[in-house]
């Protein structure tokens, strides 16, 4: 498991922009329209060590997705540990409870607790 920050827009110039004041992550086509009137879609993606620093510096600014934030942080806590360590029983259950929770905030339309 890892952390990746995937942030997608249709207006690549603001994808751009992150990039350019970020410094990190990397910019790609998520998809290309396949209709007259539906526009392409841009990606911009952050991963691992540059994805946690990032977060932890933006969260005291959020007003949206601060559950998600809150939660990838509390992921990224648990991938500090280094060495060849095995992951505790409490640490993978831990990391499977947050991919687990992170896909129902990241699920589209109304949320069951909605």
């Amino acid at each position: 498991l890892g952390l990746r920050l995937v942030i997608g827009h249709t207006d690549k110039p603001l994808l751009d922009w992150l990039y350019d004041v970020t410094g990190v992550g990397s910019i790609g086509r998520h998809y290309k329209r396949s209709l007259p009137n539906q526009k392409d879609a841009w990606e911009w993606r952050v991963c691992s060590r540059q994805a946690v620093e990032l977060l932890f510096e933006v969260l005291p600014y959020l007003r949206i997705k601060v559950d998600h934030v809150a939660l990838a942080v509390g992921f990224a806590n648990t991938m500090l540990q280094r060495g060849c360590h095995p992951l505790s029983v409490q640490t993978r259950q831990f990391r499977e409870q947050a991919y687990r929770q992170m896909k129902v905030l990241n699920t589209r339309g109304r949320h069951a607790s909605a």
